[in-house]
């Protein structure tokens, strides 16, 4: 069960937020875990910047990184099969205040490429999840590289079709649960986030 109360700083209430509140947050006072890849049938059906193919995520049919399916490794171990990525990050909630305090909050959101209540640094958007950097293409908004904007470039499954041209970056299912106390609860306790993630590739 993850926790609730890994933050001490509650999302922004300044702007419309873009998830739900009772979405939790990290210890860095981001709302976490709003972001997933959505599976279609098939590639006609690709069309927002998080959509995939089982492919993606299982081994052994067609993903939106042009492999197509095997059917000669059906009978292979890894077939329908996931990698298992599972990480512990610590998170320095001391460090970060520091340069809050020096540089801003704004610097804080543009390291992570969301404001702390979800919400996208770019316009226009329609929700969370439903953007795309067509019109920041030189990370005046957003800045190249920012953590989402590495994960997820959101250029479009259409326009990376053919792999003489760019492979599509892969994407992950993934599932984090923050551990350790609040920071100002115990700051000098370990805390951070265990990160798990499935992907085929």
């Amino acid at each position: 069960v993850r926790s609730d109360a890994a933050s001490d700083k509650q999302p922004a209430k300044t702007t419309k937020p873009a998830t739900p509140q009772s979405v939790p947050t990290d210890h860095f006072g981001f709302v976490d875990g709003i972001s997933q890849p959505i599976v279609k049938p098939s590639p006609d059906k690709l069309k927002g910047p998080t959509d995939i193919l089982i492919g993606d995520v299982l081994y052994g049919y067609q993903n939106t990184r042009c492999d197509f399916a095997n059917p000669n490794k059906k009978d292979s171990l890894l077939h329908n099969g996931s990698f298992m990525v599972v990480r512990k990050i610590s998170q320095n909630r001391k460090a970060l205040n520091k340069i809050e305090r020096q540089h801003g909050e704004s610097v804080i959101e543009k390291i992570v490429g969301r404001k702390r209540n979800g919400e996208p640094l770019v316009t226009p958007y329609k929700g969370a999840n439903n953007f795309n950097y067509k019109k920041d293409p030189d990370g005046e908004q957003c800045p190249l590289s920012a953590h989402i904007r590495l994960a997820n470039p959101r250029t479009g499954n259409q326009e990376q079709r053919d792999p003489e041209i760019l492979r599509y970056p892969p994407k992950i299912l993934r599932r984090g649960m923050s551990f350790g106390e609040r920071y100002k609860k115990d700051p000098k306790g370990d805390r951070g986030l265990l990160f798990i993630a499935h992907c085929s590739s």
